[in-house]
Formats: C-alpha cells, sequence, structure tokens
C-alpha cells in the first residue's frame, strides 16, 4: 500500500510539474508579446501565495529541467516589461515579479 502511495504522488508530481511548466511558458510568452496588461490582469485574479510557493523552488537548475532558455528571456523581457506588470499589480504580485526578475539575473 505504502508503494501504491508513492507512485500515485510522483503521478501527481508529475502533472503539477507539466501544468506549471505550461502556464510558467504562457505568461513568459506573454510577456515577450508585450501583453504585460493582460498578464497583470490574470496575475491579479491568482492566488499569489500558491504562486510564491512554487515560485520558492524554483532555481536556475530547475528551469533548465522545465527547459526554459533564460538567456533568450534576458533578451526578450525588459525592466520596462517587468516595471509596467510590477505597477499593474498589488504588492503579492510585485513580490511575484521580483522574484521572477531575481531568476532571470
Amino acid at each position: 500500500m505504502n508503494n501504491l502511495s508513492r507512485q500515485i504522488n510522483d503521478i501527481l508530481g508529475k502533472m503539477d510539474e507539466k501544468v506549471t511548466k505550461k502556464k510558467i511558458a504562457e505568461a513568459l510568452n506573454m510577456m515577450k508579446n508585450g501583453k504585460q496588461e493582460e498578464l497583470a490582469k490574470i496575475l491579479n485574479k491568482t492566488d499569489k501565495k500558491d504562486v510564491m510557493e512554487k515560485l520558492k523552488n524554483f532555481d536556475s537548475k530547475k528551469l533548465d529541467e522545465l527547459n526554459v532558455n533564460v538567456d533568450e528571456l534576458k533578451k526578450s523581457i525588459t525592466e520596462e516589461d517587468i516595471r509596467k506588470i510590477k505597477n499593474a499589480t498589488d504588492e503579492d504580485g510585485k513580490r511575484i515579479m521580483d522574484k521572477i526578475k531575481e531568476l532571470l539575473d
């Protein structure tokens, strides 16, 4: 029974990781394509505590595992993009954007 529980947790973890990867890719594409206001609206409707919990587990190694090309993102996402989103969100949204900026630095 313990083995079954572990397998179920592994499967759920992998599913959650795939969903997270897709959401990150969508958000980054929105930033690259100049849709900062739209992303800010989505961020304002999101459970930011959940997002921050997930972001705490992210570092350059994790981004590599998710096939996120940080160098490419650095070229396409500007300080101005991040500033626009921060200005359109609440304090929790600003902390999320600070963490994303930290990951890109």
